[in-house]
């Protein structure tokens, strides 16, 4: 994206409806300083929110700005502020934030903390790049966890142009915000499960999606008692049309799990077009998570799908470790930006992990995975 932030007046081709939708030129500048920093910044956005709503209009491009800077709670510095007996230097900051929000916000945003990881402009940006590599140009694009949409605020100019946005998001100042931000957009603000959304309907579906070992309630997929990461795909997939494609971060278990039952359910579904593993810390500026991470490629099948895809059901050692990964990333390493090492972790002691090192470029390093992504496979 290189125009200037804020100043784009659209029409969603989806939705009809028109207002500004905000651009990220530098992401960079959504940056916080640190976690003082990012309260401040959140605490001002749903100030500006709130006025906003009583006063019952849009936000200019100037008030989109100050609204764009909202990272949500994820981070592990700020969950002092939703502690009953906070740490001294965070009492303040929890009288204020709660204050300001309504009993049914507050409880919004303090359950929102395991999962209001923000994702870096460099990865979406990587993701863009994959996307056209594999040929979509423009078309119905659902966003099932958008946060405030730095995944629409970060979209290639031509593509948003000429494309509709349906977006998704659970948390009600995450969800009202982007609203704010992306007035032409087909915003709802509910889980992805409650979402009545038309299968074989979209052309892409892209996310960094929720990560944890619980399920939620949707009648349709209860019976498969997915965890929160694989229902996300399960749901995606149903809803883009054949030929579609589904480009999610998740949790490295969704490829590397000893239990190949859920790569069984996508390979029914899908082609698995390749996949990205992404290290330790490469979200650490944005949401102080330092968890490895996968984007995944998936192309919906359908009668008119030629695409070949590639091996992603069995696990296989990876070259001279004593440490197992999935067979796409043991026959081509290249695809982790990094190597695999036993380490503590969020999940336990002496688990498989990728660090992040020191003076790594990430956004050389995506980019030369991506052009290993299979090409022109969209039509």
């Amino acid at each position: 994206a290189t125009s200037r932030p804020g100043l784009r007046s659209g029409t969603s081709r989806g939705s009809g409806k028109t207002g500004l939708d905000y651009t990220i030129a530098d992401p960079a500048e959504l940056l916080p300083s640190g976690p003082k920093d990012r309260f401040r910044r959140n605490v001002e956005a749903i100030r500006l929110l709130k006025q906003l709503e009583a006063e019952g209009r849009q936000a200019t491009a100037a008030e989109q700005t100050i609204l764009a800077r909202y990272s949500g709670w994820g981070a592990t510095s700020l969950q002092q502020v939703f502690q009953r007996y906070p740490r001294d230097e965070w009492a303040t900051e929890a009288q204020q934030l709660r204050a300001l929000l309504t009993d049914e916000e507050y409880a919004a945003a303090r359950a929102s903390t395991p999962n209001a990881h923000y994702t870096s402009g460099e990865v979406i940006q990587a993701i863009y790049g994959a996307l056209e590599r594999l040929g979509f140009r423009a078309g119905r694009l659902l966003e099932p966890a958008m946060g405030v949409g730095n995944f629409f605020g970060l979209m290639p100019a031509a593509m948003r142009e000429a494309s509709s946005r349906t977006g998704i998001e659970l948390d009600p100042l995450s969800g009202r915000i982007a609203t704010q931000l992306y007035q032409s957009a087909d915003i709802r603000v509910q889980g992805f499960q409650d979402a009545l959304l038309a299968d074989n309907f979209f052309d892409v579906a892209i996310s960094n999606v929720p990560f944890g070992d619980y399920t939620v309630h949707d009648p349709r997929y209860n019976k498969y008692h997915f965890n929160i990461h694989n229902y996300f795909f399960a749901k995606a997939l149903d809803l883009v049309r054949p030929g579609g494609i589904v480009a999610f971060i998740t949790s490295p278990f969704t490829l590397d799990s000893r239990s190949a039952v859920f790569r069984e359910y996508l390979q029914d579904k899908a082609l698995f077009l390749g996949a990205i593993r992404l290290p330790e810390g490469t979200f650490g500026k944005v949401a102080e998570t330092q968890t490895s991470t996968d984007v995944i490629f998936l192309q919906k099948r359908g009668p008119e799908v030629t695409t070949q895809g590639q091996s992603f059901l069995d696990l296989a050692r990876l070259g001279g470790t004593d440490i197992n990964v999935n067979a796409y990333y043991a026959a081509d390493p290249r695809q982790m930006l990094g190597t695999m090492e036993r380490t503590s972790t969020m999940y336990g002691p002496a688990q498989p992990a990728l660090p992040g090192r020191t003076g790594l470029d990430l956004s050389a390093g995506m980019a030369r995975a991506v052009d290993r992504l299979p090409e022109h496979v969209y039509q």
